[in-house]
């Protein structure tokens, strides 16, 4: 695990380092549309933060992501061929994020990632079309590096 810099971050910090869990992608009224593992690796170096993302399916089907991110002012900034978006910590346990997908901007979302202790953490999306709450991703995860 990288250190981190003195960024004057409290919460970002305790993120860093390797998660595994679980994907859960839900109707509004909670009818299972997919499953799927992850394992989720962050660094950050000096204000540069690397997200490495690899999803596994039941059926044999993977993906891998690269989410590169650059702080500013306390804020994390993303603007990757898929995504643009930002995040900030607000809550002593607590990041926020906000993004939409650069190939359909009606579709964006936001995550609240609530840290229950240095090992557990637990996130929730809520994904709009405009203004209609589309599904919900539930994803639980535990530190194992």
């Amino acid at each position: 695990m990288t250190a981190a810099p003195d960024l004057g971050l409290k919460v970002f910090p305790r993120h860093l380092g390797t998660w595994e869990g679980t994907y859960t992608y839900l109707t509004p009224d909670g009818q299972l549309l997919d499953r799927h593992r992850c394992r989720l690796s962050f660094k950050l170096e000096g204000n540069r933060w690397h997200q490495y993302n690899h999803y596994e399916w039941d059926d044999g089907r993977t993906q891998d992501i690269y989410f590169p991110g650059e702080f500013r002012d306390g804020v994390l900034y993303f603007d990757t061929d898929r995504i643009k978006g930002h995040a900030w910590e607000s809550g002593e346990n607590t990041i926020e994020l906000t993004w939409v997908y650069k190939d359909n901007p009606s579709v964006g979302l936001i995550e609240i990632i609530t840290l229950w202790d240095d090992t557990h953490r637990s996130r929730v999306w809520q994904w709009f079309n405009g203004t209609t709450i589309e599904k919900l991703t539930v994803i639980s995860e535990v530190k194992v590096a």
